[in-house]
């Protein structure tokens, strides 16, 4: 693989993904930030359309196609960040590998541990550059529970933690991509088990089990429940579902007891997104 030469300015991203998902680099690439949005690829026109507004980029940059876009945007981009279905991100990053290009792939790396396995291959062995991204822990709220768990002086301190419970009971009736074994494992439980991971240290050990009722849509287990260990003695109990009977039991609900205190950190409803609905307390920068 040889080495490409990059611009001197901001680097040139290739944004593939731009829907849903996807808005956030979009927001997050700004010439501050030392990105610049240079090319976009989606599926959906709509959603294309709707990027192209947002970015201001020609109709001639944007694509349907991911290898078409690869090719004839390659030498006018830095680097790739991939937003798409995480049964895309191995072969598309892998063909980002191929062309020399570093790419920043969502969470999760790959829809099963050989997929990511092989994507690591690839990329030791072609020299290539690939970054994994679980963004949450870098969201407002996830800085701010770990300012109140690890400062004695911050008001919502709960002392020393010895168990943290975390749900998120999710409306998601149609499986859309997530067709394949421990989906929702790899799609979402991965960002709140990292989450738990920045709030409480490395996890030394789990047992956890997954089921689906006998109604639902999805071919493979979507709801998963875990205890789990951590190394600094911090006991958790984790629950999420696909499967929650009605949209009003759509939430992430986080608390924890300490010496101090029994803690509700955090209970937002997933339909307003992020805002906050109730929470001990919450900084404002």
């Amino acid at each position: 693989m040889k080495a490409r030469q990059r611009s001197s300015g901001p680097l040139r991203v290739l944004h593939v993904g731009v829907g849903n998902r996807g808005l956030w680099p979009l927001e997050s690439c700004t010439p501050d930030a030392g990105f610049v949005p240079a090319a976009l690829c989606d599926v959906r026109e709509s959603a294309l359309r709707e990027a192209r507004e947002r970015t201001g980029l020609p109709e001639s940059v944007c694509y349907e196609n991911y290898t078409e876009a690869l090719a004839r945007s390659g030498p006018e981009i830095d680097c790739i960040i991939i937003c798409a279905p995480t049964i895309f991100h191995v072969p598309y990053a892998s063909q980002a590998v191929e062309a020399g290009i570093p790419v920043l792939v969502e969470k999760g790396m790959g829809p099963d541990w050989a997929s990511a396995r092989a994507l690591t291959t690839i990329t030791s062995d072609r020299g290539g550059k690939v970054c994994v991204v679980q963004n949450y822990r870098y969201n407002r709220l996830e800085r701010t529970i770990r300012r109140a768990l690890t400062e004695p002086s911050h008001p919502a301190h709960p002392g020393a933690v010895h168990l943290v419970s975390y749900a998120q009971q999710r409306v998601r009736p149609e499986p859309r991509t997530l067709t394949y074994p421990f989906a929702s494992v790899w799609d979402m439980s991965c960002h709140h088990f990292d989450n738990l991971a920045f709030w409480f240290g490395p996890i030394a050990s789990m047992t956890a089990q997954g089921w689906r009722p006998s109604w639902s849509a999805y071919s493979y287990d979507n709801n998963t429940t875990a205890h789990i260990r951590f190394e600094s003695k911090v006991r958790g109990d984790y629950i999420h579902t696909h499967d929650a009977a009605r949209a009003s039991l759509r939430w992430l609900r986080t608390s924890v007891i300490g010496s101090r205190i029994v803690r509700a950190l955090a209970s937002i409803p997933r339909s307003t997104a992020w805002r906050i609905h109730h929470v001990a307390y919450v900084e404002k920068r």
